[in-house]
């Protein structure tokens, strides 16, 4: 048996490599965000990205999450690779770094906080509508300012 075979399933497969990173014109667009307002660079921001109602802002629902170290002042996400569409972001600075969205015994929030549209939250996170919005076939920029109490 020849090395020098022509073998076309192989050359398919080197295709599928070489291409796999490609996804057209129009299907992929990078949302670029802008975290403004943060207080401190203790802990973490962790930011979730959700494309349906019905999961936002819904633990372990959304469709990307970051977790980064928390920078004084303003910060900048990407997240590559979206479809158009429309798009709602929760965010909050765990500036203890326990995970948890801490609040007092009354239920107002103790680490900050902020949604993409800055929608505003009233007992509990606004609407996914409140707070989407549209990502085009080019991508995008949208900010979050992080509210604190």
């Amino acid at each position: 048996q020849s090395s020098s075979a022509f073998r076309p399933a192989a050359l398919w497969g080197l295709a599928g490599i070489f291409c796999a990173g490609w996804s057209g014109p129009g299907l992929a667009a990078d949302l670029i965000i802008e975290v403004e307002g943060v207080r401190n660079a203790e802990g973490l921001i962790r930011l979730a990205l959700y494309d349906r109602a019905e999961d936002y802002p819904s633990k372990g629902k959304a469709i990307a999450t970051e977790d980064v170290a928390a920078e004084s002042g303003s910060m900048t996400f990407i997240i590559p690779g979206l479809a158009p569409g429309n798009y709602a972001i929760a965010l909050f600075h765990d500036e203890d770094g326990d995970n948890n969205f801490d609040q007092n015994f009354i239920g107002i929030p103790t680490e900050g906080y902020g949604f993409s549209m800055d929608a505003k939250a009233f007992l509990g996170a606004p609407s996914f509508s409140e707070a989407a919005f549209a990502l085009g076939d080019g991508g995008g920029t949208t900010t979050v300012t992080v509210v604190y109490w």
